[in-house]
């Protein structure tokens, strides 16, 4: 697995293998992963954020909310200090929604504390 750096900047972006990457970029789905090893890191210089404060999201394609890891489904979410990780779990959970491709979106406050939206584009 792959782990990805996404910045929440004025200038967006992400780091894959070294290589900086611009927002909405695309990733294969199989180099998502769990947690530090191959989750998809959106990092923001705001000391504020992310996990005591509670902010920031991401969303499927679709726009709905991707949940926490207690869901059954494949794909979800946790925060750090500075960071939200979206990750992929190795196999559905029973009823629970399936790792789909397209356009993931994290909102995260940048360093002044506007909210940023980065997206990644997740390919087969």
């Amino acid at each position: 697995m792959t782990s990805v750096l996404v910045h929440a900047s004025g200038d967006a972006g992400f780091i894959l293998n070294g290589v900086i990457m611009a927002n909405g970029s695309r990733v294969p789905l199989n180099s998502i992963g769990e947690d530090e090893a191959g989750g998809l890191h959106f990092y923001t210089g705001n000391e504020n954020c992310c996990q005591t404060q509670k902010i920031g999201q991401c969303y499927y394609p679709d726009g709905t909310l991707v949940g926490i890891r207690a869901s059954a489904d494949q794909m979800y979410r946790n925060r750090r200090p500075q960071l939200v990780r979206l990750n992929r779990k190795p196999s559905n959970g029973v009823g629970g929604r399936s790792a789909t491709t397209g356009l993931y979106c994290c909102t995260l406050p940048d360093k002044e504390g506007t909210l940023q939206r980065v997206c990644v584009n997740v390919t087969r």
